[in-house]
């Protein structure tokens, strides 16, 4: 409505201006075109060339087109459109006004929606019908519609009246008011029912949104309801888990109670022993003071016998000096005695230390050694008394018997000076330790090591031999024996039988087939020697080797040993000598340097290897000790594993035992002891626990409480590292109860698949 109030406003305004004003001529002519021309709208040249045509027509055929143009506009009918190309009037908010002779050009905004076009096009159709019935069709009359996309052009005579013309806008305004109410109560109505739709549209969003929120409602709290069950679930776990420590650290209690009991007990029976042995050296300290009272006393001299005194005051000499000495050294030792024994009694019930009886058993021996030698002096006095009567045959022989005596004090005293170290040795061992490892132990790693030796010896013909026949039946035999070793792995229980059985039959002379060469032992009468000697090798190498870079590799190794073990006793011993060989802390054993040894031979003792003139390095060092010792326990800790095999273990649990009884006894070495031992029980823990129960665990308090702390004393702080690793292990193990299994164990499924 807006816009079709500013057309009238337009109309009104082209009125009162100067093309609105124009003069109107009946006849054009071109002078009147080229005066107007000027004044008119740059997009009236489509209007110019019809008003050209008509005045270069006929007056007729101007009548004729000036019917044709206003009868559109007479008809009932939707007028004809005339496509206008090149002329666009005004634009959509507004329209402008030609007036030439008695013609008016209108320009009228269309609207776009088509239902509002079509009433346009009837009502102005109705005005029109209206106002024709006084105008006068003829030159002044005419009308023609031009549209261009959505204007539409309506060219109608206007009256010269002025009062007509207003009231013809006045008409036209009260039409349009009355359009504008019909417009505007039809807008009302759609502005109601969208008002309507927008309501039913905000009723229904406010369901979905209530319907949304107990939804989430629902949500949270059916998620508040598993969040209270999970913390539930997970209140009781922590329940059980306090539980179950709780009775843990009850059973670790019990055994720390019952520790506590057994170290008390002990710790009585020690201040018992103390007090016994206390007193024994008491006694025995008495007894020497005794002894030395009565050496004592014979070394004092005899009194006078009457008549000469004389004789002995002439006969003063050297000798009788000198014996004056020793006597009073031998009172001098006596006070020291009585002064230790004195001293003994202030101990609190404990007698003398055995310091103080080692100083009085010196105390002794030197006081003997003064009686031998108060007894040569005086022997010497009275075969100088004899010589001097002319005896000198008797004094040399009693001289030569006293000089037997007093060697045979000698080595008395020689043989007791002996005694007491060995006596103090065995009490040092008994506070710290053995020093060195068991005889038996040491004979036995002896006699593996002789018997390695003579095997080299026997094998001297095949492996000294020149003859190429020989060298290629050594080569092959070391072929059929590597390549099978170097195939062991934890795959499946068949092919460690498949590997076994192979080598089985090698070492019980048959042939085999290796290479697609068939090769046996009785090739050579030492094959069989050779092929022990290089199996053994080849074993405890892949110990040194492939277990020290993946220690699970250690089982699969030690169930192959130990079944040709079972079978061929002499391979396992071979075994065992260059497993000592190569790594002495299997046995176990510390070497000490001898004397005239190199450093290099020394260095070699221990298991170092040598490059030319450089030594090997210490982690190196460790790691291949740590896999040749993971095999050796390995070995100990798995099982027989053929059915058909003894039951009987080759080398068992009884000398994992022994092997950790002789380490803990040994004074610790640094890095040494406790990677050593830290690598033994890891692999063999298990099962030394589940054979010897609370024995074991007592071992294991053992390295806790005083093994860990003496080896703490001998390392270093970068040295540290092992001993933190071992105390770790034993802590848990000790803490959880249970010792793991370890990486790599063969189960008795294995052997199944």
């Amino acid at each position: 409505m807006d816009a079709m109030d500013k057309k009238w406003d337009v109309l009104g305004a082209l009125r009162n201006s100067a093309q609105g004003k124009l003069r109107y001529e009946r006849k054009w002519s071109p002078e009147v075109l080229t005066e107007v021309v000027p004044t008119l709208s740059p997009l009236a040249g489509r209007v110019l060339d019809l008003v050209q045509q008509r005045s270069q027509s006929s007056p007729d055929e101007e009548e004729q087109s000036r019917v044709s143009i206003l009868s559109p506009l007479t008809s009932p009918r939707s007028p004809p459109l005339i496509n206008c190309q090149d002329l666009i009037i005004g634009n959509r908010s507004g329209g402008s006004c030609i007036r030439r002779s008695d013609e008016t050009i209108f320009v009228v905004s269309m609207p776009e929606d088509p239902a509002e076009i079509e009433a346009q096009i009837r009502s102005q159709e109705e005005m029109y019908k209206m106002r024709t019935k006084d105008l006068i069709i003829g030159n002044r009359s005419g009308g023609s519609c031009i549209r261009r996309c959505d204007e539409t052009i309506f060219v109608v005579s206007m009256p010269e009246d002025p009062a007509e013309i207003e009231a013809q806008i006045r008409s036209q305004e009260e039409m349009y008011k009355m359009r504008t109410k019909v417009l505007l109560h039809q807008r009302c109505k759609r502005l109601e029912a969208a008002e309507c739709a927008m309501q039913h549209q905000a009723t229904q969003q406010f369901k979905r949104y209530e319907e949304e929120l107990e939804l989430e409602q629902r949500l949270e709290q059916e998620r508040r309801k598993d969040e209270l069950d999970k913390s539930l679930v997970e209140a009781q776990k922590k329940l059980e888990k306090i539980m179950e420590e709780h009775q843990d650290r009850t059973k670790v209690l019990n055994i720390r109670l019952h520790e506590a009991a057994e170290q008390h007990r002990r710790e009585e029976e020690e201040e018992r022993r103390r007090l016994a042995e206390g007193h024994e050296r008491a006694r025995r300290l008495n007894a020497l003071q005794e002894e030395m009272l009565a050496l004592n006393r014979r070394a004092q001299p005899s009194p006078p016998q009457p008549g000469t005194a004389a004789t002995a005051a002439g006969a003063q000499s050297g000798a009788l000096a000198q014996l004056a000495e020793l006597r009073m050294r031998a009172g001098q030792l006596c006070d020291t005695v009585a002064t230790a024994i004195r001293n003994s009694s202030d101990s609190g019930g404990f007698g003398p230390s055995p310091q103080d009886l080692a100083h009085a058993e010196q105390v002794l021996a030197e006081m003997r050694l003064l009686a031998v030698q108060v007894e040569a002096l005086r022997l010497q006095e009275e075969r100088r008394l004899e010589a001097e009567k002319g005896d000198a045959q008797r004094l040399a022989r009693e001289l030569q018997q006293q000089q037997h005596q007093q060697q045979q004090q000698q080595e008395q005293a020689e043989q007791q000076k002996r005694q007491q170290k060995e006596e103090e040795e065995t009490r040092n061992t008994n506070q710290v330790g053995l020093q060195r490892t068991d005889s038996s132990i040491l004979s036995w790693s002896k006699e593996l090591q002789v018997k390695l030796d003579e095997t080299m010896k026997n094998m001297d013909g095949l492996n000294s031999s020149k003859d190429p026949k020989i060298k290629a039946i050594k080569f092959e035999l070391a072929k059929a024996v590597s390549t099978p070793v170097s195939q062991i792995c934890s795959t499946s229980g068949s092919h460690l039988y498949d590997i076994t059985g192979k080598l089985n039959s090698l070492l019980s002379s048959q042939t085999i087939e290796v290479g697609n060469r068939s090769i046996s032992v009785s090739r050579h009468p030492q094959g069989l020697l050779y092929a022990q000697y290089k199996l053994g090798e080849k074993l405890v190498k892949q110990g040194e080797e492939e277990v020290a870079s993946q220690h699970k590799a250690a089982f699969p190794i030690a169930a192959v040993a130990i079944s040709l073990w079972d079978r061929h006793p002499a391979l396992g011993e071979l075994l065992l000598a260059h497993m000592h060989r190569k790594c002495p802390y299997t046995v176990p054993v510390f070497n000490l340097p001898t004397p005239g040894q190199n450093q290099e031979d020394f260095f070699r003792s221990l298991g170092y290897c040598y490059d030319g003139k450089t030594l090997e390095k210490q982690d190196l060092f460790l790691n291949r000790m740590s896999g040749m010792m993971r095999l050796y326990a390995a070995i100990i800790a798995t099982p027989v594993p053929s059915p058909s095999m003894n039951k009987s273990h080759p080398h068992g649990l009884q000398y994992g035992w022994r092997w950790i009884a002789q380490m803990l006894n040994l004074e610790p070495v640094s890095d040494i002891s406790a990677t050593m031992l830290y690598d033994f029980l890891e692999v063999a823990g298990n099962a030394m626990e589940r054979a010897y129960c609370s024995q074991f665990w007592k071992l294991l308090f053992f390295i806790i409480e005083e093994y860990l702390p003496r080896i703490e004393k001998v390392s270093s702080p970068a040295q540290m590292g092992s001993v933190s690793r071992l105390k770790l292990f034993v802590e848990r193990c000790i803490a959880r109860r249970v010792v793991p299994q370890a990486s790599g164990y063969l189960s008795e499924s294995f052997w199944k698949t």
